[in-house]
C-alpha cells in the first residue's frame, strides 16, 4: 500500500497556532511598554538623504525619519513592482517577528527588522520621493514572487499557493480579536508616514494600494476584515 503524502495544512496550521501565541505575547508586551514619550524636535533628525538610486522593483528602501509620533519608528519598505510610470507598489515591514494575518508574510530574513512584511498594508508611492531614501538590501527574485502573490491572494479572499501560504499569519475571525485593534494601528502609523514623508505635491500618489487590477485608479483599499470600533 503507498504511503498518503504528508497533509501540508496541518503543518501550517500548527504553525500558525504557535505564530499566534507567540504575536498575543508580542503585543502584550508592546502595550505594556507603551508610554507618553515627547515628540523629537524638528531639527533632531537631521537631514535626508540626496536623491540617490532611482527606485526599483526588488529595492529594500529605509525611509528618512520623520518627526512626530511616526518618527519613533524607523520604516523599511519593500518595492515590489511599478503600477505605473515612476509609480511603485511598496509594502512596509512590520515590527512584530511572526505574521499576524494572512495579509503578513514572514520573510526567510533573520534581521528584524525584514523578518515580516505587511503585504495588506502596501500604498502605491512615487518614484520621485522615494529616490530620496536609503536603498539597504535587495528582495532576491523568490522573495518578491512570494511576497507579490501573499498581497494578490489577500485582496483576492484566497490562501496564497505554495511556500507562501505556509508562511503567512492566521485568519480573523472573532470581531474583538485584538488583531483587528493593531490593524488599525498599523494602517494609522503608514498614513502618517505617508502624509510627512512626501511632499504636498506627491500626497495624492501615496494613496493606500487596492486590489491588484485596479492599482493605478484605486483610492480606497479593500478591507477583507473589518475592526470592531470602540465606544467612547
Amino acid at each position: 500500500m503507498k504511503k498518503l503524502p504528508p497533509v501540508k495544512q496541518a503543518a501550517a496550521s500548527s504553525a500558525r497556532r504557535q505564530w499566534l501565541q507567540q504575536w498575543l505575547h508580542e503585543w502584550t508586551v508592546d502595550l505594556a511598554l507603551r508610554g507618553d514619550g515627547e515628540e523629537p524636535p524638528p531639527d533632531a533628525v537631521g537631514r535626508p538623504p540626496e536623491a540617490g538610486p532611482s527606485a526599483a522593483p526588488g529595492q529594500v528602501r529605509l525611509l528618512f525619519p520623520c518627526t512626530g509620533p511616526e518618527g519613533a519608528r524607523l520604516c523599511y519598505l519593500a518595492v515590489l513592482r511599478e503600477v505605473r510610470p515612476g509609480h511603485f507598489l511598496a509594502a512596509p515591514f512590520g515590527r512584530f517577528s511572526v505574521p499576524a494575518t494572512p495579509g503578513e508574510w514572514r520573510t526567510p530574513r533573520a534581521e528584524a527588522p525584514l523578518r515580516v512584511l505587511e503585504l495588506w498594508n502596501a500604498r502605491v508611492l512615487s518614484g520621485a520621493a522615494l529616490a530620496a531614501s536609503w536603498t539597504v538590501d535587495e528582495l532576491l527574485p523568490r522573495e518578491r514572487e512570494d511576497a507579490l502573490a501573499v498581497y494578490q491572494a489577500w485582496y483576492a479572499r484566497q490562501a496564497p499557493p505554495g511556500e507562501p501560504d505556509i508562511r503567512t499569519g492566521p485568519p480573523l475571525i472573532h470581531p474583538l480579536d485584538p488583531r483587528h485593534e493593531y490593524m488599525e494601528e498599523e494602517c494609522a502609523w503608514m498614513d502618517g508616514v505617508a502624509a510627512r514623508f512626501f511632499s504636498r505635491a506627491e500626497k495624492a500618489s501615496a494613496f493606500p494600494a487596492s486590489a491588484p487590477d485596479e492599482l493605478p485608479l484605486a483610492a480606497e483599499p479593500r478591507k477583507p476584515y473589518r475592526a470592531r470600533r470602540r465606544k467612547k
